[in-house]
């Protein structure tokens, strides 16, 4: 069986020792099988039957040889080749079968440790009823569609999700002032700098606040008692209000205390210029403007916003309201105290600037948002102001209210 085939007559010379045992018996095919003898060997060559294996290949190679005239050495390679073929092709299926299972395992086993994290287990129990109450969402949307079995039904908010908000227009009945805009488009910080308390100027710090707002929008006395309007080239048009400190905040066996609030590049003013006139809280002061040093394309429309605490009435008449003039006096630092006591320390109401007094100047934003009656909600100015708008959770922060929202927000506020 080891012999080498003797050379034929007309026939390719064989593969030396490649051979094991003489080339199997082709039958003799019939002039239409002739015709179909590639057909047939394709066929034979792709699709081997599961016993013949390297045999059926010599098989295939031999009816080549004779059929074509092939060079044994290279069927023989042929043979070799497709043996090869059909020991490897298992093999790597079995090894991508083999890393598939492994990676999947390996996966799996990550998923299983994150899942096991306490925090990921809490960010998800945070997470659940948000996502059912929005597949809930979306499948009544979809059961109201036209042409569905007619059933309409609103979801109403889970109560573990829903915020906790007064009516709108509740006021608390508490509060002795009432704020100075009917809208909130937050701070104003454009192209020529940044408007909230004590922010960095040429000058030093700005001495009050920028309010941000389209030119028009109407301005409020916080308080009453008395008012007086007038121009400077600085603060263009302006109007300033005088009023008592609430109660509470006067200091006992002294004259009480009063505020200066000072409303600077208003457009228009109701009254005539340089006399003091009654006004009541909530009354309408003027209008949004650009005047005086605001006039700047750069600037955005704001109303510039000044509180001031003076020691009695008539020193907070005369008050000018002068940035170089920073002296102190003790009815400021009684006002501060007791505003810290009453509302700061009670809501965990901070700025995150730490600057809530300049001397005898107090934060127009604690102060107003602690004693107002309401604080309209905080909302994105629209365009051309929208990139000029920032809401005031940038610049303060309390633990029992949202402040761009406002204390009526607040529980406490609420018993």
């Amino acid at each position: 069986m080891a012999q080498h085939v003797r050379r034929r007559s007309g026939a390719h010379e064989p593969v030396v020792g490649a051979v094991t045992r003489p080339w199997p018996h082709v039958p003799s095919a019939s002039p239409r099988a002739q015709g179909e003898r590639s057909v047939w060997l394709g066929r034979r060559v792709f699709r081997p039957s599961a016993h013949g294996g390297q045999h059926h290949y010599q098989h295939v190679a031999f009816a080549l040889h004779q059929a074509h005239g092939v060079s044994s050495r290279v069927t023989m390679s042929l043979v070799l080749g497709l043996v090869r073929l059909q020991l490897s092709v298992p093999g790597q299926l079995r090894l991508w079968r083999f890393r598939l299972k492994h990676r999947s395992l390996r996966l799996f086993s990550d998923f299983k440790s994150f899942m096991a994290n306490p925090r990921t287990r809490r960010s998800i129990e945070q997470a659940f009823p948000l996502l059912l109450l929005t597949a809930l969402t979306a499948a009544c949307s979809l059961a109201s569609k036209d042409g569905g079995d007619g059933l309409h039904f609103s979801l109403g908010p889970m109560p573990e999700l829903a915020k906790k908000k007064t009516v709108p227009g509740a006021r608390r009945t508490d509060a002795p002032w009432t704020y100075v805009l009917p809208i909130d488009h937050g701070v104003r910080i454009d192209q020529s700098g940044q408007g909230y308390f004590r922010a960095p100027r040429f000058h030093g710090e700005h001495n009050g606040l920028d309010l941000l707002a389209p030119v028009g929008t109407a301005v409020y006395a916080p308080c009453e008692g008395k008012m007086m309007v007038g121009a400077s080239p600085s603060f263009g048009s302006w109007v300033q209000v005088v009023c008592p400190v609430p109660a509470g905040f006067a200091i006992e066996n002294q004259p009480h205390p009063w505020v200066s609030f000072f409303f600077a590049h208003l457009s228009r003013t109701p009254t005539s210029p340089e006399q003091w006139f009654d006004v009541h809280a909530g009354d309408q002061v003027g209008e949004v403007g650009k005047t005086g040093n605001a006039q700047d394309v750069s600037i955005q429309p704001h109303l510039h916003l000044e509180l001031i605490v003076q020691r009695n009435r008539r020193s907070a008449m005369d008050e000018r309201h002068l940035g170089a003039d920073q002296s102190n006096v003790e009815a400021a630092q009684q006002f501060a105290r007791v505003l810290d006591q009453q509302c700061m320390e009670r809501y965990g109401f901070v700025s995150k600037t730490n600057e809530v007094r300049r001397a005898r100047r107090i934060d127009p934003f604690i102060a107003l948002t602690c004693l107002s009656d309401f604080k309209p909600n905080f909302k994105k100015a629209p365009s051309p102001l929208s990139s000029a708008s920032k809401e005031w959770a940038q610049f303060y922060f309390a633990k029992d209210f949202n402040v761009n929202l406002g204390v009526e927000d607040s529980i406490l506020a609420r018993h």
